[in-house]
């Protein structure tokens, strides 16, 4: 069987606070994070999915609950960012 790993592509771009973002969000060191990846890869269950989107909106001062890809939510973060700077 072979494994194929997804694109960093896009993930490697927010990669100053990709790991932060794991760590702060999920309470892990370190996970495999991909272009595909997605809140619920990290959470089990809707509880769980509703602690991370409260972690994300106390931490970054966003409302991510339309989107669980983590590419998008990282862009949002960053939108949220540049707009704190104008």
């Amino acid at each position: 069987m072979k494994i194929v790993i997804a694109d960093r592509d896009e993930i490697d771009s927010y990669s100053s606070f990709a790991d932060e973002f794991v760590s702060l969000i999920f309470d892990v060191e370190a996970a495999l994070v991909t272009d595909l990846s997605d809140l619920t890869d990290f959470c089990h269950g809707a509880g769980d999915l509703e602690n991370a989107y409260g972690k994300i909106e106390a931490a970054y001062g966003i409302d991510a609950r339309g989107t669980n890809n983590l590419v998008e939510i990282f862009r949002l973060i960053e939108a949220r960012k540049n707009q704190k700077l104008h």
